[in-house]
């Protein structure tokens, strides 16, 4: 009966631990006001080209005879157009 008198007297203090622990969090995060609602950062509008809107046109399917066509008629050869741009962006920074 003793034991299980100081495992209850155990388990308070740590249900009043965790209770205050969880309290002052609350009233932390009230004071630096990680709870207020600000609205989300936008997101940068990607530029629309006939790359993007091909991939756009891409099968659903998960045949192989779908995939096979839609990577053959994918066209990779430009993705480094803008590359030097980039590198120059980057280099000014």
């Amino acid at each position: 009966m003793e034991q299980n008198k100081g495992f209850s007297q155990i388990a308070l203090i740590v249900i009043a631990v965790v209770v205050i622990l969880g309290v002052v969090s609350v009233l932390a995060a009230k004071k630096l006001n990680l709870t207020s609602k600000t609205a989300p950062t936008p997101v940068a509008q990607v530029k629309q080209d006939s790359v993007l809107t091909a991939l756009g046109k891409q099968s659903n399917s998960d045949e192989v005879g779908a995939i096979d066509q839609d990577i053959n008629t994918t066209n990779l050869d430009n993705l480094d157009t803008d590359l030097n741009q980039v590198d120059q962006d980057l280099n000014n920074l």
